[in-house]
């Protein structure tokens, strides 16, 4: 019977609503999908693949998106889930009694 702690929920949520952020742009790029698929065969047997170079970019979309967007989520996101973890607290206090 551990207390629900609003920075265990603000740390949860934003996590949650970076991956959307990031799903949300792997969709409307998903022609690097189709892309990943495709080679090219060079000169003295070197291959490139469009998708080699997409999962080094797609690598680091996750940090990128973290460092543009999340500081603009991080107060609000902070407020709301504050006082969202306040009312499971006191829900949960009071399903005790």
């Amino acid at each position: 019977n551990s207390p629900i702690l609003g920075e265990d929920l603000y740390a949860s949520a934003r996590h949650r609503m970076l991956q959307r952020l990031i799903n949300i742009a792997l969709d409307k790029v998903s022609f690097l999908k189709t892309a990943k698929d495709f080679e090219l065969n060079g000169p003295m047997g070197i291959k490139l693949k469009p998708g080699d170079l997409a999962d080094k970019g797609l690598a680091n979309l996750e940090q990128m998106v973290n460092d543009k967007i999340g500081q603009y989520l991080d107060l609000p996101l902070k407020v709301a889930m504050k006082t969202f973890g306040d009312q499971l607290e006191l829900a949960r206090q009071q399903g005790l009694t």
